[in-house]
């Protein structure tokens, strides 16, 4: 009887274990399971607007992401991205006509905008400022237009 007790105790010793390491191998993968961050699970393929003020910038190359306004005023938009491709999409972005900056007597027309490790900011002198940011954690470049 001892014997079929220590047996028992054996199979359900290793039934928790297998169950334990089950768990914790779900856990593991659950949690680096990749760049899929909250905002971006709710994130399509989008179709790039070509009215209002989205046609003032270029088309980003990754188009994962979620449209939030686009209207005469404002454009807010995520698009999946990394840190090569936000830094030539903002560098795009100044070629092409954001290449001012906002300062505190105007805009600065002496000084260009700058592309920084996650942000850039450019003014086109025809009352538009560009924000764009890049999150390294999400991998998620928002980028925003405001008409001033």
């Amino acid at each position: 009887m001892k014997e079929t007790n220590i047996k028992n105790i054996g199979i359900k010793t290793i039934t928790i274990s297998v169950l334990i390491a089950i768990l914790c191998i779900f856990t593991l993968t659950s949690c680096s399971g990749g760049n899929n961050s909250a905002k971006t699970s709710s994130f399509s393929t989008i179709k790039w607007p070509t009215n209002n003020l989205a046609k003032l910038i270029p088309e980003p190359k990754n188009l994962q992401g979620k449209i939030y306004k686009n209207t005469s005023e404002d454009f807010f938009a995520d698009v999946v991205s990394n840190k090569d491709e936000f830094k030539d999409y903002a560098n795009k972005c100044k070629a092409l006509a954001f290449s001012l900056i906002p300062s505190e007597n105007g805009f600065d027309l002496e000084e260009g905008a700058k592309v920084t490790e996650n942000s850039f900011k450019g003014y086109d002198g025809q009352y538009h400022v560009l924000t764009i940011y890049f999150s390294k954690t999400e991998n998620v470049m928002s980028i925003k237009i405001k008409n001033l």
